[in-house]
């Protein structure tokens, strides 16, 4: 399945760039995975992507459902089953996709501490991280 990370960016960069380039590497071909950054309104092209049948869709939000680790992975392995791609959208403090992305089928809460897009974004990929060793069969802390 395949997993793209789409966040709301107002500067360029990321400071934890580093880590992120860290995290997909480790993950390997095995685990497809894309981050996409969107400054302004987004492209029509991907909206059309988005709005696909096989394509689910999850919004980080603090109001979001809480899940440990192992229910992550429990519902990544039922979205496997039936969906070819998973979308997370990370807006910014306004609230930015709630208002130009397709409704989310579920929206995920990473904590109910408050983070800049730019950490979530390193969170929820350690949390996918996690995902591939479980899946993998890896020690827990690969």
């Amino acid at each position: 399945m395949n997993i793209l990370i789409l966040s709301y960016l107002k500067q360029r960069g990321s400071p934890f760039a580093d880590a992120e380039r860290s995290y997909i590497r480790q993950m390997g071909k095995g685990f497809p995975l894309a981050i996409q950054a969107i400054r302004g309104r987004m492209p029509a092209g991907l909206l059309r992507k988005l709005l696909q049948p096989d394509v689910y869709r999850v919004m980080l939000a603090i109001k979001g459902t809480p899940l440990s680790t192992e229910a992550f992975y429990g519902k990544y392995r039922d979205l496997e089953k039936r969906y070819r791609s998973v979308v997370f959208y990370i807006g910014d403090e306004k609230g930015q996709f709630a208002d130009q992305a397709p409704p989310a089928h579920f929206s995920l809460s990473l904590s109910p501490m408050v983070f800049n897009h730019f950490l979530a974004r390193l969170l929820l990929l350690e949390q996918l991280f996690r995902i591939r060793c479980i899946k993998e069969n890896h020690p827990y802390h690969c």
